[in-house]
């Protein structure tokens, strides 16, 4: 249990030879003022504990009191053991308060603790001295409340602050595991239609060699496969564009189209907005992920820029944040831009203007979606009703 006041005092000012109470001794003045006052308090009253229990138990409840109180008396500035509480009490860090009932010096072994201390003098004015007595208690108790909600409000914080560090730094591993396994998937489903297509054409010849045996089979030679750098001009009679990526050594990437919307265009429309309406396009480095997202909804027409890129192939997507930033860097994108106006094509908006693209990334779900600005290469989320640039790219 915890205490306001712990009492220091001597039993020969308390209670007789006979262990009979004192009349109107000062202790039990002071008891019954700390009584009518709701001041909780502990003083060793019956005297019943061995050297060692009560050398314990003193120190475990002057510990657990916020304020000592020490009735400086001929007999207490005589006693051992107030000396020693005085001492416990300093050890602890405890406030003490020393209450003269008599003109006798302190005790030579804690003088030094007590010569310094304000004290309340009994003998000038007993009524007086008794009402200073309340008033000295009441304020540090104040102080030492004050002091006790503080530092659990410190502790409080610093367990927060500690928790979110911890969560966040578990939160990044999870996205850079989530960022490795998007690649790797992207990479896959890039082998995996590939040899679909190699599959399918396998399977048509079969079924033309079986309806024809030539008497001769020329020998065919098979070309190597092309390879592309950043900047290389792509064209394989279905698609075109400006290599920005690669992979296998040049042998896939990814491109951006040579057109980009002539207008700034909205990522989704008001009327989609005002329905509150999270999409599920969280991913951070497959836009083709969240493109199909939005192409397979019934009300795909309330997503402008999506409908741009989908509008040029059914190859092409809106860029992830990730892809569209790796374009926006400024090596890869002047590589593009000079490609882009050799071929009389639209280059990537001017940095100077700082006009901004959309990517097809969310940033909360419902409300807001990633761009980038190009001016400074600063990523932004903005409102989905926002304005942006629009550029799509596929993969090869």
């Amino acid at each position: 249990m915890k205490y306001d006041v712990f009492i220091s005092y001597s039993r020969k000012d308390y209670v007789d030879k006979n262990m009979q109470v004192i009349p109107g001794n000062i202790v039990s003045q002071i008891k019954d003022l700390l009584d009518e006052n709701g001041i909780t308090y502990w003083f060793d009253e019956d005297g019943i504990y061995s050297g060692d229990v009560f050398a314990r138990v003193i120190a475990r409840n002057i510990m657990m009191s916020k304020i000592m109180l020490f009735i400086s008396t001929e007999n207490s500035n005589q006693s051992p053991w107030t000396c020693d509480e005085v001492a416990v009490a300093r050890e602890y860090g405890k406030k003490i308060i020393p209450f003269r009932y008599d003109q006798s010096l302190y005790n030579v072994d804690v003088i030094i603790y007590l010569a310094k201390l304000d004290f309340i003098d009994y003998t000038a004015n007993p009524n007086v001295a008794l009402d200073r007595l309340l008033s000295s208690i009441n304020e540090h108790l104040q102080a030492a409340n004050h002091d006790e909600v503080e530092g659990e409000r410190v502790k409080r914080i610093k367990e927060i602050n500690d928790s979110i560090t911890k969560h966040t730094e578990v939160l990044e591993s999870f996205e850079n595991e989530i960022i490795e396994h998007e690649k790797s998937l992207l990479e896959l489903k890039y082998k995996r239609d590939k040899l679909n297509e190699a599959l399918k054409e396998l399977k048509e010849e079969r079924v033309a060699l079986l309806g024809f045996v030539p008497q001769h089979l020329p020998e065919v030679e098979v070309p190597e496969s092309k390879t592309y750098r950043v900047g290389d001009y792509y064209d394989d009679g279905i698609k075109q564009g400006v290599v920005f990526e690669v992979w296998d050594d040049g042998k896939h990437g990814k491109i951006v189209s040579l057109e980009q919307s002539e207008e700034k265009l909205l990522w989704c429309t008001g009327v989609q907005y005002n329905r509150h309406i999270d999409v599920k396009a969280s991913s951070s480095t497959d836009g083709q992920v969240n493109t199909d997202k939005v192409m397979k909804r019934k009300d795909k027409d309330e997503y402008p820029a999506f409908m741009w890129c989908r509008s040029c192939g059914e190859e092409w997507y809106l860029p992830a944040i990730d892809e569209l930033k790796l374009l926006l860097n400024k090596r890869v994108c002047e590589a593009v831009n000079k490609t882009l106006e050799r071929r009389g094509a639209i280059k990537l908006n001017d940095r100077i203007t700082g006009q901004g693209y959309w990517s097809s990334t969310e940033s909360s779900g419902v409300f807001c979606a990633w761009g980038v600005y190009l001016k400074d290469d600063y990523t932004r989320s903005y409102l989905k009703v926002n304005e942006g640039y629009v550029r799509a790219v596929a993969t090869f």
